[in-house]
C-alpha cells in the first residue's frame, strides 16, 4: 500500500497499536485484582493459625507466581545458588516497575518483607495487601519518620527471623539505576545482617511505568555476592552504600546484555 492509501490507513494502524495492549489490560487487570483480593481472604482466615508466617509466605510466592503468569512475565533467575536458605538477609535491588514486586517475592528462596513508602499503605486494597502481608511502612517526606520506620524495620527482622527487601533509589527508575539512599545500609548494619545485592533487567520493559500496556516478555533476576556487615559501624553506611551500588550497577548491566536481543511479544 503506497501513496495516500497509506497515509489514510496510519490512524488505522496507530489506533489498532493502542487498543492491542489495551484490551489485553482490560481483562489481566480484573483477574489480577480477583487473585489480589483471595490473597486478602486467605491471609485473613489463616492469620490465628500460622504463628511463624509459613503458610503466608506460601500463599504469597503463589499470588506472585500467578500474577506473572497472567502478565506473561517470564522470570530467569542467576546467583541463587549462593544465598543459604537458613540465613537472614538486607535484599537491595534497583526498582523499575511495579511487577518488581511480585518477581522478587516468587523467586527469592526466603520469606521476604518490604519497606514501602507510607503512601502506599493508603491506597485501597493495595494497603490492605501491604499490612497483612506484614510489609513495613516509612515516610520519605519526614526524616524523623524515615528512621523511625527503619528501626521498625529492624524490630520486624529480629522478631520473626523474615529477610528485608529494600529500594534503596526509593522510586522507579525505568531509565537505569537511580541513586541509592543509604537507608538500606544503615537497617543492614544496625541489624549485623549481611546485605545482598540484587539486579533487575526487563521488567521497564516488561511493565512500563506510566503506561497502561502490560506487555510482558522475559527478565532476569541476578543475584551478587553477599557483603558482610557484622565488622562495620554506621558511620560507614555512606561507603556501604556506594559499593551497593556499583555492584548493582554491574549486575543490571550484565542481565541486559543477556537479554538483549530477545523481543518482547508485541
Amino acid at each position: 500500500m503506497t501513496g495516500p492509501a497509506q497515509s489514510a490507513f496510519r490512524p488505522v494502524q496507530s489506533l489498532w497499536t493502542c487498543l492491542s495492549g489495551t484490551l489485553p489490560l482490560l481483562l489481566k487487570l480484573p483477574v489480577c485484582v480477583l487473585v489480589t483480593i483471595l490473597l486478602l481472604i486467605v491471609t485473613w482466615i489463616i492469620r490465628p493459625f500460622d504463628r511463624r508466617g509459613a503458610w503466608l509466605r506460601s500463599f504469597t510466592v503463589f499470588w506472585a507466581k500467578t500474577i506473572l503468569w497472567i502478565c506473561h512475565v517470564r522470570v530467569k533467575t542467576v546467583g541463587l545458588a549462593i544465598l543459604d536458605p537458613s540465613e537472614q538477609y538486607v535484599f537491595v535491588s534497583n526498582h523499575a516497575s511495579w511487577i518488581d514486586i511480585p518477581i522478587l517475592l516468587a523467586c527469592l528462596p526466603h520469606h521476604v518483607t518490604f519497606v514501602a513508602k507510607r503512601e502506599l499503605f493508603r491506597m485501597p486494597l493495595v494497603g490492605a495487601c501491604l499490612r497483612r502481608t506484614g510489609q513495613v511502612p516509612v515516610d520519605r517526606a519526614n526524616q524523623q519518620g524515615f528512621v523511625d520506620g527503619l528501626k521498625k524495620a529492624v524490630e520486624a527482622l529480629t522478631q520473626n527471623r523474615r529477610c528485608l527487601l529494600l529500594f534503596p533509589a526509593g522510586t522507579r527508575a525505568p531509565s537505569g539505576v537511580g541513586k541509592f539512599k543509604d537507608g538500606a545500609a544503615y537497617l543492614a548494619i544496625r541489624a549485623k545482617l549481611t546485605v545482598v545485592p540484587v539486579g533487575l533487567a526487563g521488567t521497564a520493559r516488561a511493565m512500563p511505568r506510566g503506561s497502561v500496556r502490560i506487555q510482558g516478555g522475559t527478565v532476569e533476576v541476578i543475584v551478587g555476592n553477599p557483603i558482610r556487615t557484622a565488622d562495620l559501624t554506621v558511620t560507614a553506611r555512606g561507603n556501604l552504600t556506594k559499593q551497593l551500588q556499583e555492584r548493582v550497577l554491574t549486575l543490571v548491566a550484565v542481565s541486559q546484555h543477556r537479554l538483549r536481543g530477545r523481543q518482547l511479544p508485541q
